[in-house]
């Protein structure tokens, strides 16, 4: 036997001690609300197939999702993609349809044929279905659980195996910590049944007998012998992976199981393929099988739960084994515990302290410093006081769980456009990954920081930063965007209507050329910057303090100033994806409209206060500034007073002339309004640009005539335009534009 625990004290080894992969399977079931019942709907139609999609499937029933996630570096990983794939899951369900937070169903229909099994394409896995209704019966099939994978990083296992004597090789070395960790947790898995423990009762129709309830409350109906579980009790070998794989091998073949997958225990050993591939690939990774869905978690679970979990595990692999530590004591232990009455102290307190205590001893010798953290000094205090366990938990607050999971979903999701666990990443970014899940196109944060992520689809990945910057684009492309002068040549040389004006260099020479744009209104901006950072419009009354001072704000954004005769019209958006216009939106600049009484400043500060409005690109709009740019549009339109300035009711006040959703304007939808003869416009300069996805932004006169020479000018292009003001508005539909750069990397993912 190997002496992990003196080997896991050696100070090369320490370094890595909580490197492991994780990931997460969450079943849950589908309710009507208002009706307090199981939906009687099909799967989500706009979540792609359940036969391909990784993160979104269907469980036993037609009702009963599994949400599964990709395996990620930690808990918090693993928890941020199981909360934004509930979001996915959530918002294209059925408006009267919310996730049931119990393990336990609700109340059955009175005859289990009702009950539908789910409808899937797989022959194979309808032909399993039928078999566990007719073995098992339908009703206990709808029980749902939390399943936590989880396997040791490959840095911890080369670190430990390096340690070792060598006399076993890397594979071997790897498969025995698993069956330690396996072994340790048949026998101690109790101690999740009474921490986390959380189906004490059951609805209507549980038992297929109709007379028969539990009188009592108990800790966990799912891990009882009530719940979901082999109908014999199965003596597996978990001494080494060949007894345990030939164990279960003969079960199938005595038809004890019909089955590998049959075989149900609180942990499984996992490999790539087949149960026998195991002895040939070694193991992967141990599947626990035991937490119920935590009801006062959307998610079903918490990251305190997950993290007591792998601590648990850490010391299953430390700890000195006792020959007496059977499976089948474990099991015996197991089942009296999750019979208990959840608001008394357990028969094995005793144990569970040992176990505790040896956890917080492991923390003190591994220098992990966890043991004052939340998450274990909480699962101390429940095993002293056990009213505070998940199931007690439940019969004190005893709410209708059909109203609690309406509320909880309604937290949950707003607001709508964060997607939840990623809403660090920029808005537009959040909105693609969305998508991509509900595509059931797999990704992978390459770099969270930089908002560059890897999709993978049928074999072929793809890289994409900040949502749209993708292969498809070429370096010289986005280049020529980001020059506003080349730009402009290059869409002047080819025939389309720009701006006139001049490029300077310096300050000085600008100033001297004051002359050339005395009386006329023109714009003020950087030469190869976005967002609508550094741009002054100033009227055709203008100062030359006032032209000073706005040259001076745009060579603070860069080294070269255009200075440009402004075109009379309105500035709109057009998103130009693979060549095709997808998507218009007017922009208005940064304004407030008066009611009477109120200063400019206190009608800014109350519409900054829209849940809609943030201070980056993590929300729809974006705050307004009150900064120097807004004063000097305020003193060049007479308003002496500044920001203190009370405009009457019902006035309009605008703070900035630039449109850019970045600097405070607004958006609105506009795409099936414009001419069509304007989209033209955008998708030819789109080609010329060599974009495959750019933003054009067009000043126009009349919307509804059709374009001519002199009655729009093509003001820039950009080669990273912000997706979100098309897929969130402040006005008008939204139109995913997202999905349409996902058809341009994936064609034929589209859900209709």
């Amino acid at each position: 036997m190997i002496n992990f625990k003196k080997l896991l004290e050696n100070s090369k080894v320490k370094n890595y001690i909580l490197s492991a992969h994780i990931g997460i399977e969450r079943e849950a079931q589908r309710i009507n609300a208002s009706k307090k019942r199981l939906t009687k709907k099909a799967h989500p139609k706009t979540v792609a197939s359940r036969d391909y999609n990784p993160y979104i499937q269907t469980d036993y029933a037609e009702s009963q999702l599994e949400f599964i996630t990709p395996i990620t570096n930690s808990v918090e990983e693993a928890m941020n993609y199981l909360s934004a794939i509930t979001k996915v899951a959530l918002t294209n369900m059925d408006k009267d349809e919310v996730l049931w937070p119990l393990s336990m169903p609700p109340a059955l229909p009175e005859d289990a044929v009702k009950i539908k099994v789910a409808k899937l394409s797989n022959r194979d896995d309808v032909a399993y279905r039928k078999y566990l209704s007719k073995v098992y019966g339908k009703r206990k099939q709808m029980i749902s659980g939390i399943h936590f994978n989880f396997s040791f990083g490959e840095d911890l296992i080369k670190a430990l195996h390096e340690a070792s004597d060598g006399s076993r090789s890397l594979r071997d070395f790897s498969d025995e910590m698993y069956m330690k960790v396996a072994r340790g947790y048949v026998r101690y898995h109790w101690i999740m049944t009474y921490l986390f423990g959380a189906a004490p009762t059951h609805y209507d129709n549980f038992f297929d007998d109709p007379t028969a309830k539990l009188d009592e409350p108990i800790r966990s109906i799912r891990n009882s012998k009530y719940g979901y579980r082999n109908l014999e009790r199965l003596d597996v070998d978990f001494s080494n992976i060949e007894s345990y794989v030939t164990d279960i091998e003969n079960l199938v073949e005595d038809d004890h199981l019909v089955a590998e997958k049959e075989y149900y225990n609180c942990v499984r050993i996992k490999g790539a393929g087949k149960l026998r591939d195991i002895l040939n690939n070694g193991i992967s990774y141990l599947e626990f099988r035991n937490l119920d869905v935590n009801p006062f978690e959307l998610t079903g679970v918490s990251t305190r739960q997950l993290h007591f979990m792998q601590l648990l595990i850490l010391w299953l692999l430390f700890r000195d084994e006792n020959p007496e530590d059977t499976q089948g004591l474990g099991n015996e232990i197991n089942d009296a515990v999750a019979l208990e009455n959840p608001n008394e102290k357990t028969a094995y307190y005793n144990e569970g302290k040992y176990i505790l205590n040896e956890i917080e001893a492991l923390g003190h010798e591994l220098e992990l410093e966890f043991q004052n953290t939340t998450y274990f000094k909480r699962a101390k205090k429940v095993l002293d006081h056990p009213e505070e366990t998940l199931a007690a938990r439940m019969l004190q607050s005893d709410p209708d769980w059909f109203e609690l999971a309406e509320k909880m979903t309604a937290k949950f999701i707003e607001p709508d456009y964060l997607l939840n666990g990623f809403e660090d990443f920029e808005l537009s970014t959040q909105i693609f990954i969305y998508d991509a899940i509900r595509r059931g196109i797999m990704f992978e944060i390459v770099d969270r920081t930089d908002n560059f992520i890897r999709l993978t689809s049928n074999g072929v990945d793809e890289y994409v930063r900040n949502g749209n910057m993708t292969s498809h684009d070429t370096l010289i492309s986005m280049q020529i965007m980001e020059n506003k002068v080349v730009t402009k040549r290059i869409l002047a040389k080819n025939g389309f209507s720009v701006a006139g004006g001049f490029e300077f260099e310096d300050l000085s020479t600008a100033l001297l050329s004051y002359g050339k744009f005395e009386g006329r209104k023109i714009v003020i901006k950087p030469k190869s910057t976005n967002m609508g950072l550094g741009i002054t419009i100033l009227p055709a009354n203008f100062t030359r303090e006032e032209y000073q001072q706005a040259l001076a704000i745009a060579f603070n954004e860069d080294v070269d100033v255009l200075v440009e005769y402004f075109f009379e019209g309105t500035e709109y958006r057009f998103f130009v994806v693979g060549g095709k216009c997808t998507a218009v939106c007017k922009r208005v600049g940064a304004h407030v409209v008066g009611d009477g009484a109120s200063s400019v400043r206190e009608l800014v500060e109350v519409k900054n206060a829209s849940s809609w409005r943030g201070t980056g690109y993590d929300a729809p709009l974006k705050k307004i500034e009150l900064g120097e740019i807004e004063l000097l549009n305020l003193q060049a339109r007479g308003i002496a007073q500044g920001f203190d300035y009370v405009p009457a009711k019902g006035e309009n006040v605008i703070l900035r002339e630039n449109s850019n959703l970045s600097t405070g304007g607004d958006s609105i939808n506009v795409t099936d309004e414009i001419h069509a003869s304007f989209k033209e416009i955008a998708q030819d300069a789109s080609k010329h640009l060599e974009s495959k996805v750019c933003g054009l932004d067009i000043i126009i006169q009349d919307i509804n005539e059709p374009a001519a020479a002199d009655n729009h000018i093509v003001v820039e292009a950009n080669f990273n335009p912000m997706m979100h003001m098309h897929v969130f508005p402040a006005e008008g539909a939204s139109i995913r534009v997202t999905d349409d750069v996902l058809d341009l990397l994936y064609p034929g993912t589209r859900i209709s």
